[in-house]
C-alpha cells in the first residue's frame, strides 16, 4: 500500500506528462480514498488540471471521498460542461451528500449541471430528514416485478446494470408496485432461467419507514446482522435501501455527536478544519458561561462555611496574604480549576475524536493550535467580563461594597489565572492526543483525568502565584 507523499509523486508526474492515460495507471493502482487525500494536498490549480484529464467514470467516483474544503475548491475551479460530465455519472445518494455541505451559490452550480429526472431523485431525498431513514438511503437501486423470469431478470441486469449502484439485491415488487422481497443476485443465476422470481425470492419482511430515526436503523442492522434492508414509504412501495456502508457512516455520526454533547459542545456535522474559529466559540462557550456562573454558588457555599467553621480573618481583615489566600482564593479556586478543566475537555474530546477518524495528523499540529488557542483566548476574554460582573455581586453581598484595593487585586488574580488557564488548558489538550499518537498510544490516555488534573496543578499555582505577586 503505497503512502500519500508517494501518490502525489505519482500524481504530479502523471499530470507534468499531461497524458490522461498516466494519470489512469496511477488510479488503477491506488484506491480512490488514497488518490481523493492525495490530490487534496496539491495547489488547486494541480486539482482542476488533475480531474480534466479523468474519465467522467473516475471523477464521479473521486469527487465522494474529498474533503468539502476540496469539492469546493473543485466545484468552484470547473466550468459548467466539465462539472456536468462528472455530475452526470454520480449516484444520486452522492450527490445529496455533496449538496448538504456546499454553499447556495455552489449547490445552484451543481443542480444546473443536473438533469430534471436527478432532480426528482434528489428532491425525494432531499425532503426526508438528513438522520432519518429517508436521509440515508439511495434510490439507484433494481426492482424487478415478482411475475418476471430468471431468464428476463438477468438479460434485463445485463442491459442495465451501469444504471444502478447497487445490484447484488433486487427488490420484488408486485404488479402494483407493492413490495413482496428481496433477491440476491447469486440465488437467480443459480435458480433455472425459467423459474419465477416469485418463488426463489426471500419474502420476510425486514423493512424500515423512509421516517424512521437512524438509530433505529443502526439497531436494525445490528440485531440482524444484514447488509442491506430496503426503505418503503406509507403506500408500502419501495423508495430506496440503506447499505451497511450507509449505516457505518450513521455510526460514526452518532457516536461523534454524543461524544460531542458529553463534552458540553453543541455538535457540528463539518470536519475539524472546515469548522471556522468564530463556529467553534459558538459551540463551546454556552457551557462554559453555565458552568462559571452555576460555580458562583460553589463559592458562596465555601464562604458560608468559613463563617460557620470561624475561621480567622474571614469578618475582620479585608487585607493581607492571609486573607486573600483564605477568604479570596480558596473559594475561587474551585470554580477556576473547573472551568479549566471543562475547556481542556471540549478541547481534547474534539482532538481525540479527529485523530480516531483519522481527520488530524501529525503534521497539521500548527494549524490546530492556532485555532485552539484562538477559541481559548475568545472564550477567556468574554468569561473574564462575566467573571469580572460575579465577583462583584459576590463581593457587594459578602463585604457590602467593593472600595477595597485587595478585592480589585483578587478580581485581577482571578481573571488572569482565568484566561492563562483556558489557553495552557487548550493547548495542551491539543497537544497530548497528538503526542500520544505520534508514540503509537492511544490518544485518549491523554484526555480526561490526565488532562484535569494537570489542569488542577497547573490553575492552582497561577492562582496562588499571581496572588503572591500582587499581595
Amino acid at each position: 500500500m503505497l503512502e500519500i507523499p508517494e501518490i502525489q509523486q505519482r500524481i504530479l508526474h502523471a499530470l507534468d506528462s499531461g497524458d490522461s492515460q498516466e494519470v489512469k495507471k496511477v488510479i488503477k493502482k491506488v484506491q480512490l480514498a488514497d488518490i481523493a487525500e492525495a490530490i487534496c494536498e496539491l495547489p488547486i490549480t494541480k486539482i482542476i488540471h488533475f480531474f480534466r484529464l479523468l474519465t467522467p467514470q473516475y471523477g464521479a467516483q473521486i469527487i465522494p471521498y474529498l474533503s468539502n474544503a476540496c469539492q469546493k475548491k473543485v466545484i468552484s475551479g470547473l466550468n459548467a460542461p466539465e462539472l456536468k460530465t462528472f455530475i452526470d455519472k454520480m449516484y444520486s445518494d452522492d450527490l445529496v451528500d455533496l449538496l448538504d455541505k456546499l454553499s447556495p451559490r455552489l449547490a445552484t452550480k451543481v443542480l444546473a449541471a443536473t438533469s430534471p429526472k436527478r432532480r426528482v431523485e434528489l428532491n425525494n431525498i432531499l425532503r426526508h430528514e438528513e438522520e432519518s431513514a429517508g436521509g440515508m438511503m439511495s434510490v439507484n437501486f433494481v426492482q424487478a416485478k415478482e411475475k418476471d423470469t430468471v431468464n428476463k431478470t438477468i438479460k434485463y441486469l445485463r442491459e442495465n446494470h451501469k444504471d444502478f449502484e447497487f445490484v447484488n439485491t433486487l427488490f420484488i415488487v408486485d404488479e402494483y408496485g407493492f413490495y413482496k422481497g428481496r433477491l440476491e443476485l447469486k440465488t437467480i443465476f443459480f435458480a433455472p432461467s425459467t423459474a419465477k422470481l416469485s418463488e426463489i425470492m426471500d419474502s420476510r419482511q425486514l423493512t424500515v419507514h423512509s421516517r424512521a430515526d437512524r438509530e433505529q436503523v443502526i439497531s436494525i442492522f445490528q440485531k440482524y446482522d444484514i447488509s442491506i434492508l430496503p426503505v418503503l414509504d406509507d403506500q408500502k412501495k419501495i423508495v430506496g435501501f440503506i447499505t451497511v456502508d450507509d449505516v457505518l457512516d450513521g455510526v460514526e455520526e452518532e457516536s461523534t455527536e454524543d461524544i460531542a454533547k458529553l463534552a458540553g459542545i453543541r455538535p457540528k456535522d463539518e470536519e475539524f478544519f472546515n469548522i471556522s474559529v468564530w463556529k467553534m466559540f459558538k459551540s463551546r462557550i454556552l457551557w462554559l458561561i453555565s458552568m462559571l456562573v452555576l460555580g458562583t454558588i460553589s463559592q458562596i457555599l465555601v464562604i458560608l462555611f468559613w463563617n460557620a467553621y470561624h475561621v480567622p480573618n474571614v469578618n475582620n481583615v479585608t487585607d493581607g496574604k492571609a486573607f486573600a489566600a483564605v477568604v479570596l482564593f480558596a473559594p475561587m479556586m474551585l470554580i477556576l480549576a473547573g472551568i479549566g478543566g471543562i475547556s481542556a475537555t471540549q478541547s481534547s474530546t474534539v482532538m481525540v475524536r479527529a485523530i480516531s477518524i483519522n481527520k488530524v495528523h501529525k503534521k497539521d499540529v500548527y494549524k490546530v493550535l492556532g485555532k485552539e488557542t484562538l477559541v481559548a483566548l475568545w472564550t477567556g476574554l468574554i468569561l473574564v467580563v462575566i467573571n469580572i460582573i460575579r465577583l462583584i455581586l459576590v463581593y457587594l453581598v459578602e463585604f457590602d461594597d467593593v472600595e477595597s484595593l485587595a478585592l480589585w487585586k483578587a478580581i485581577a488574580v482571578s481573571s488572569i489565572t482565568l484566561l492563562l488557564g483556558l489557553v495552557i488548558g487548550n493547548v495542551l489538550a491539543t497537544l497530548l492526543p497528538i503526542l500520544a499518537k505520534a508514540m503509537k498510544l492511544d490518544p485518549t490516555l491523554a484526555c480526561g483525568p490526565l488532562i484535569t488534573t494537570l489542569l488542577d496543578i497547573i490553575i492552582v499555582s497561577l492562582l496562588f502565584g499571581f496572588g503572591l505577586a500582587f499581595f
